[in-house]
């Protein structure tokens, strides 16, 4: 699975996708480009591209974590995170963080 996390003014919303070449098609989509041989050599290698649109919106593909099935369950994951940095999390974070190894 592939999670494309796209950032705006208004927040942080994602999308999973099963496959690369869906994932990358989406990103595509939404920046209005396709990735050049560059930033795909760069994705490969790392699994991981950001980039930013027209727009000003960060976009970032990436492999999701192991085990994560929907875009809820990833952004619940990615709010846990931002709590305990912050110092703030609930014991449903830390289960939530210790079931995928965060």
């Amino acid at each position: 699975m592939y999670v494309l996390r796209i950032t705006d003014v208004d927040g942080d919303g994602y999308t999973l996708h099963h496959s690369e070449a869906a994932a990358i098609e989406e990103l595509a989509q939404q920046t209005d480009r396709e990735l050049t041989d560059e930033q795909m050599q760069r994705f490969r290698s790392r699994q991981y591209i950001a980039v930013t649109d027209d727009w000003g919106r960060r976009l970032s593909l990436s492999l999701a974590p192991d085990g994560i099935s929907t875009a809820k369950q990833y952004s619940a994951l990615v709010r846990a995170y931002g709590a305990r940095e912050c110092g703030v999390e609930t014991q449903a974070d830390i289960d939530l963080l210790n079931q995928f190894g965060w």
